[in-house]
C-alpha cells in the first residue's frame, strides 16, 4: 500500500510551460477518501493534504481512529513517507519539481516536449507520458509510462472538488478530494 501512494504522487509530476492564470490555488487545503483495490485487496482510507506550492506539501494518511498513521513530505524534487512520529521511512526522488501543481488543479510549468491542441484541450507529451488539460487549463488526464504498467490518473471536478481515478494495472483507486481552500476545481 505503502508503495502505491507513493506512485500515485510520483505521477503527478507531469512538467509543461503553460501560463496558467494567476489566482489564490495556494495553499491548497483538501480532506480526502480512497477507496479501491490494490493487488486484489480492497482498500479504504481517508486523510487530508496541504500543498504550500507548485514544489512543496504535506499529505496525511489517517487510521481508524483519525490519528496520522503516516504522512507523505514533498519537498522539491523529493517524497519522503514518515510514520506517526514523524521519523522517515522511505525517501524518493521526483523527476520534476513542481508535481504538486496538478493535484491544485495546476499546468506544471517545466519544459515540455511539444503539445497539440484539439476542440477543447490541450495535449502535452513528455518523454514520460502526456498530460490532458481541459480549456481552463485544468490537469484532464495524465498517462504515465512505468516498468511494468502505464499509470493513467483522471481528474474529474466535482461540486465539492476533484476526484482523481488512478489506475495502475489491474489496481484502480478512486481519490475524492474535499477542498477546503485554495486550488483552481471551482
Amino acid at each position: 500500500m505503502k508503495k502505491i501512494l507513493l506512485i500515485i504522487f510520483l505521477l503527478m509530476s507531469g512538467c509543461a510551460t503553460i501560463p496558467a492564470p494567476p489566482n489564490q490555488a495556494y495553499p491548497f487545503r483538501a480532506g480526502y477518501l480512497l477507496n479501491g483495490a490494490v493487488k486484489g485487496n480492497d482498500i479504504s482510507f481517508d486523510g487530508a493534504l496541504l500543498i504550500d506550492s507548485s514544489s512543496s506539501g504535506m499529505i496525511e494518511i489517517y487510521g481508524p481512529t483519525g490519528i496520522t498513521l503516516y504522512a507523505l513530505s514533498i519537498r522539491e524534487d523529493s517524497i519522503d513517507l514518515l510514520d506517526t512520529w514523524g521519523r522517515s521511512i522511505k525517501t524518493m526522488n521526483l523527476p520534476c519539481d513542481d508535481a504538486l501543481s496538478l493535484i491544485a488543479g495546476l499546468p506544471p510549468k517545466n519544459a515540455y516536449l511539444y503539445k497539440k491542441t484539439y476542440k477543447d484541450t490541450i495535449k502535452i507529451r513528455y518523454l514520460w507520458g502526456y498530460v490532458i488539460l481541459d480549456k481552463n487549463m485544468r490537469p484532464k488526464t495524465l498517462h504515465m509510462k512505468l516498468e511494468k504498467n502505464p499509470v493513467d490518473i483522471d481528474f474529474l471536478p466535482t461540486e465539492k472538488g476533484v476526484t482523481l481515478i488512478v489506475t495502475y494495472g489491474h489496481d484502480k483507486l478512486s481519490i475524492d478530494l474535499s477542498i477546503k481552500e485554495g486550488g483552481r476545481w471551482a
